[in-house]
């Protein structure tokens, strides 16, 4: 990727190798992909995790193409085709799946640790430059 240029995929590339490509290979960055979590029962699916210097994100990846619109509660997704799909908001889910992560960690945290547990920012990636 050239400075500058989108964060976006073009055309049927992998969202996770564009993301994988972005990461230096070197400490402390860190991610992991397509992995599920379980706290309380709940299964939990995530697409991303990310440990940079500037922090922990838990990513969720839309490869969506078309146009999105919506508000807090639902997205619309209207596909180049013309048809429509109705989405709970993608940022509440997340937001849920890190809270209930930050959960798990917290509880599973040393207590004599010299360091609490990180802070986990929620992202949704629209990974399609199509995307409107």
């Amino acid at each position: 990727m050239e400075p500058g240029e989108p964060l976006a995929v073009r055309g049927g590339g992998c969202a996770q190798e564009v993301l994988r490509a972005l990461l230096p290979d070197q400490d402390p960055y860190r991610g992991w992909t397509n992995f599920e979590f379980t706290n309380g029962g709940a299964i939990a699916e995530v697409d991303s995790l990310v440990i940079t210097p500037k922090g922990v994100y838990l990513i969720e990846i839309k490869s969506w193409a078309g146009k999105v619109t919506g508000d807090q509660g639902t997205w619309v997704q209207q596909r180049p085709d013309g048809s429509r799909q109705s989405f709970t908001n993608q940022a509440a889910v997340n937001s849920r799946k890190v809270k209930q992560l930050a959960s798990l960690i917290q509880r599973n945290w040393p207590h004599n640790a010299k360091v609490g547990p990180p802070f986990i920012q929620s992202l949704v990636w629209f990974s399609l430059a199509e995307l409107r």
